[in-house]
């Protein structure tokens, strides 16, 4: 004869399949989710602006979600249901790879000439017109940074000019009186202001044959320029680009105490992503007819203002090779400031280069972004 179960434990078995049965579907529509951003990691946001924010949740989706369903159900004993996660998490693992990689420094075989590229959003040099919290202590420690740095290639992004001004007279700091060949924009020229100009630059040691614009002052707000740099007998491109911001505040979201200005503000995040997201969404396109075009081998540099798993990152990863994926080393963010699990810069590669090492310099705070340098070497180089 069975003995019959106190009703307590009646009850709560009968909870525990409840909960398990729950978690068991939320498991499953999590699973479906993450397989439609997978999808739309591929289309564009300027066409559907809601691919954005699909690819968004991938970071999250990917290293919290699903490892917690996996907890979850080897806590509970469930073996079976593990797969679910398991399977979504190796189906994305190509996505994981843009964020969490491991490789070693290789030795540049003797003979072989390098050269280094630095990447560096350098937030106008936090200089105080207008950043009036700012000092000139930081600029002084970016600009001795940058100098002390022996890259051929410098490309910076929020770079501020002001000749007048002795401490911001970036130029003739950086360029050392001639050591250094530089380019600015075209409307850098046009900037007539006390104030300064504030866009993008390129230093190089190698001397520059050609330069033009990627974005016209029609098509973005933002900036993107290359130029044409002869390294021995053979020539390659620099493109150095700043693509549109969210120009999302950190510190409103997190500081914030007064309900119904965080209300305010998470909507007007909402808003300034999806602009964002659609503006990128059309200037992806005018890259890669850039990258496409292009008749020399191409080193791309910039800020992105997009994560791995967007569609930027994407359609130029369908021409280029990362430099983070292929020689970086951990996690790799690269902001440094209220959201600092993002990596939005970036420096690709076309495949007659060859990638012996990448850095970010996570110890150089003097900035909200952290720079970047990789050090590469054509291949065949001369012949």
């Amino acid at each position: 004869m069975k003995q019959k179960l106190p009703d307590e434990q009646v009850k709560s078995w009968k909870q525990f399949q409840v909960l398990s049965t729950i978690m068991f579907l939320l498991n499953i529509i999590v699973a479906v989710f993450t397989f439609i951003c997978y999808f739309f990691v591929h289309i564009s946001p300027k066409n559907f602006w809601l691919a954005g924010f699909f690819t968004l949740s991938l970071p999250v989706i990917l290293f919290f979600v699903h490892p917690a369903f996996i907890l979850y159900w080897l806590v509970k004993r469930k073996f079976i249901r593990i797969f679910i996660s398991l399977i979504t998490i190796i189906a994305g693992f190509p996505l994981l790879q843009r964020t969490l990689t491991f490789h070693e420094t290789e030795t540049i075989p003797l003979g072989k000439k390098s050269f280094e590229v630095m990447s560096y959003n350098v937030q106008t040099f936090n200089q105080y017109f207008y950043y009036k919290k700012k000092n000139k202590t930081d600029a002084e420690k970016i600009y001795k940074y940058i100098n002390e740095s022996k890259a051929e290639i410098k490309c910076f992004q929020d770079f501020f000019q002001l000749e007048k001004s002795e401490l911001f007279n970036s130029i003739k700091k950086i360029s050392h009186s001639g050591e250094y060949y530089y380019y600015l924009d075209p409307r850098a020229h046009k900037v007539h202001t006390k104030r300064g100009y504030i866009g993008v630059a390129i230093f190089s040691k190698f001397p520059i044959i050609q330069k033009g614009e990627i974005f016209s002052s029609k098509q973005s707000v933002n900036k993107g320029i290359y130029v044409d740099v002869v390294n021995g007998k053979d020539t390659m491109r620099i493109i150095n680009i700043h693509l549109q911001s969210n120009k999302i505040k950190p510190d409103s979201l997190f500081e914030n105490t007064n309900y119904e200005e965080i209300k305010e503000e998470y909507l007007n995040s909402f808003d300034k992503l999806k602009y964002g997201f659609q503006i990128r969404g059309k200037q992806a396109e005018v890259l890669e007819n850039e990258i496409i075009n292009s008749p020399h081998p191409i080193i791309l540099c910039g800020d992105f203002n997009d994560i791995p798993y967007g569609f930027v990152y994407q359609r130029i990863r369908q021409h280029l090779s990362n430099s983070f994926e292929e020689k970086g080393s951990g996690f790799g963010f690269t902001y440094n400031g209220k959201l600092p699990f993002l990596r939005i810069d970036n420096q690709f590669f076309d495949k007659k280069f060859k990638i012996y090492e990448f850095k970010t310099h996570l110890k150089i705070k003097y900035s909200d972004h952290f720079p970047i340098t990789a050090r590469y070497t054509l291949i065949n180089h001369g012949k």
